[in-house]
């Protein structure tokens, strides 16, 4: 007949075991899903609450069956019995030195010295040794139904209780004495942990229920470390942070560099390109020789496109650091294209191609806007479709959309006979710009127009008065 006063005893014995084996699970799985702290941590930490899992169930199973069913059922073998009780004894022990290679995992190598790692490993040789000693001579004297076993009080003290509270002892030892190794924030935790730990130990000790208290004090003090230091520490991100914050200087700093010394390089080189072109303006007034003046025009639309280059490269430095403006002026727009012809006639020769412009009659003479963005979009469109193209033309094509509020509207499109530009590549023709150029409303929805037109883009330019 079943003991039912005896059964309710069992339960109250492992109340607390059977919590402990619950939130133990718990946190082996997170452990496993989430996976967070350091590589080498993170597996002595793994270590540890596998033991706890694993000695929580042999407490559990030695309260169950050693000292409630094996007194329903005196014929189950003695030795199953035995080994119960040793196996407590075995995991406590393992459990204790997991403990104390997990404190040891707080410090790089080089901080504890060796020599007490290796005597760790032979006391827990030596206690595993004893175990195996005590099951080994009880097991041929169990006879009967006798459940008493004579392991002797040294033995018992020595396998139960002097070797745990060495291990425990040693942790709380490393921790106090190499604690200016350690943040604030990992130092507390240990000690908090190691506090809640042997307090479950106390309190299974000192309780006279008998109820199981050892387990859960381990489970809550590694919730502790979990929180506290297996978790991403919050000094960690603050230190990488700070490192980012660092990179971001030196990045800042260096693209700084860079941009002072292409304004810098910009400016020196234009001082000589404006001394060509000046001097090449006094050619044009002083010469009257055709072929001279062909030269120097030549010379002339040169300069003024290889300075506009140059403005270009502290152009693209402004891009970058978001102060690109416009500069809108008044411009005359045949002056304007026959400097792009010029800049791309000799190229397209070179290939043997025809370079074609198609110009709307009905535009205004002269314009107020950025020239020197109009032209520098215009020759690299025509630069492209030379650049892939083997034969046949290329076409500059420029008509009036409409004038409206003092606006003139133009749809500026390059065509040609080469390979031409893959659809899902058209949208990106222009994104560099969409990000960093601030418009202002002289150019005019780019995208609309290049998903249905290869090449083309639209300008918006005010007409001078009376150049209609």
């Amino acid at each position: 007949m079943l003991n039912f006063s005896g059964i309710g005893s069992v339960i109250l014995c492992i109340s607390f075991s059977t919590a402990a084996l619950v939130f133990g699970i718990v946190l082996f799985v997170l452990i496993l899903v989430l996976g967070h702290g350091q590589e080498h941590n993170n597996l002595q930490f793994r270590s540890v609450v596998l033991t706890v899992l694993i000695g929580d169930i042999v407490s559990i199973l030695d309260i169950v069956l050693r000292r409630y069913l094996f007194t329903i059922y005196p014929n189950v073998p003695k030795s199953i019995s035995l080994g119960l009780l040793i196996l407590v004894f075995v995991t406590n022990i393992l459990l204790t030195y997991f403990i104390s290679r997990y404190f040891d995992s707080f410090f790089s190598e080089g901080v504890i010295n060796p020599r007490f790692r290796r005597i760790n490993q032979i006391i827990l040789i030596f206690g595993l040794c004893c175990c195996a000693f005590v099951y080994f001579r009880e097991l041929p004297d169990i006879t009967g139904t006798s459940l008493s076993m004579d392991v002797t009080f040294m033995e018992r003290l020595i396998i139960a209780y002097l070797i745990e509270i060495y291990y425990l002892i040693y942790s709380l030892a490393v921790m106090v004495r190499y604690r200016n190794n350690l943040s604030r924030r990992a130092y507390y935790t240990a000690i908090g942990a190691f506090t809640v730990t042997v307090g479950g130990i106390i309190a299974e000790l000192l309780n006279p229920t008998g109820i199981l208290f050892n387990y859960f004090g381990a489970v809550i003090g590694l919730y502790i470390f979990y929180i506290g230091v297996e978790i991403p520490d919050y000094k960690n991100l603050l230190k990488s942070m700070e490192d980012l914050s660092l990179e971001k200087e030196r990045a800042d700093r260096a693209n700084n560099a860079k941009s002072d010394f292409l304004a810098s390089m910009s400016h020196e080189i234009r001082t000589p390109i404006n001394t060509i072109i000046g001097m090449n303006e006094m050619i044009l007034h002083r010469s009257g020789e055709s072929e001279i003046l062909d030269y120097a025009a030549n010379i002339d639309n040169a300069g003024h496109l290889l300075l506009n280059l140059v403005n270009g490269i502290l152009d693209f430095s402004k891009i970058e650091q978001g102060k690109m403006e416009l500069v809108p002026v008044e411009y005359d727009l045949k002056d304007l294209l026959r400097r792009v012809k010029t800049s791309i006639q000799k190229r397209a020769e070179d290939k043997g191609l025809s370079l074609v412009m198609k110009v709307d009659s009905g535009l205004p003479a002269r314009l107020f806007g950025d020239d020197m963005r109009f032209g520098q979009i215009i020759i690299n469109l025509l630069t492209n479709a030379v650049k892939y193209t083997d034969t046949g033309s290329v076409t500059l094509a420029i008509r009036q959309m409409r004038r409206e509020d003092g606006s003139c509207a133009m749809e500026i499109s390059v065509s040609d006979t080469g390979i031409g530009i893959k659809k899902e590549d058209i949208l990106n023709l222009y994104s560099g710009f969409f990000h960093n150029f601030p418009f202002n409303g002289l150019f005019k929805s780019l995208p609309d127009f290049c998903k249905t037109r290869n090449k083309s883009i639209v300008c918006i330019s005010r007409p001078i008065p009376g150049n209609q």
